[in-house]
This record gives structure tokens, C-alpha cells and sequence, in this order.
């Protein structure tokens, strides 16, 4: 996979922290069905499970279509949040969520995530 442009971040970025309430994540763990290595013959491709809707809205008019991104998160990014978060809630920018993500308080909107 290539390496994260600036604009792809950018837009991920901008989505989190204006939309954070309408946009749909899960683990590729979590969808995850089959898997094929790459050959000389193909490229290495994952198949996963999803809601009929993205498949609806992914193979549709494309001017209609939503944005689906593939993030790959460092293992050590994951841990670290994970150690954070079990420290005390953590602020992400649609409010304050505890260790396993459920939204506590969306009060404030503030603009970083509280890593001290």
C-alpha cells in the first residue's frame, strides 16, 4: 500500500474532526473473510465482509459515492493510545471517550488529542 498522502491525511484529518459522528470504522480484523499472498500472476488482495449499503454505495453513480480509506496504525500508535486511555479518558475532537471508545462527554470540541 502506498504511503499515506498529505491530502488523504489531510481530508482524514478534517473528517474526524467534522464528522466524527457520521463516519463508520471497524478493524479490518473485524471484517476480515479471506486473503490471497501476491504472485507473479496477481496482486496480493484481502476480502472482507461489509454492510450491503458500502457495496451499494461503492459500485454506484460515482458522483454519489462516499469515501471509503484504508489506514494501517502502527502497532506502536495503538499501544500507546491504549496505555493513554487506560491512564485516565482521552480528548479526541468529537468530545471524551474511555478505554474502549464509547463517547463520555461531547461538551467541548477541542482541536488536539490530550497526550500529556
Amino acid at each position: 500500500m502506498a504511503e499515506l498522502s498529505r491530502g488523504i491525511g489531510s481530508f482524514v484529518v478534517y473528517a474526524i474532526m467534522n464528522a466524527a459522528e457520521r463516519i463508520e470504522a471497524d478493524t479490518i480484523g473485524n471484517m476480515y473473510v479471506d486473503s490471497s499472498r501476491q504472485n507473479l500472476k496477481r496482486p496480493a488482495t484481502i476480502v472482507l465482509s461489509v454492510d450491503d449499503e458500502w457495496v451499494k454505495n461503492l459500485v454506484g453513480f460515482s458522483a454519489q459515492q462516499d469515501a471509503y480509506v484504508m489506514l494501517r496504525i502502527p502497532r506502536d500508535v495503538y499501544l500507546e493510545y491504549h496505555e493513554l486511555s487506560k491512564e485516565k479518558p482521552l480528548i479526541v475532537p468529537s468530545g471524551i471517550v474511555n478505554i474502549d471508545g464509547e463517547l463520555i462527554s461531547s461538551e467541548q470540541k477541542p482541536q488536539e488529542v490530550n497526550s500529556d
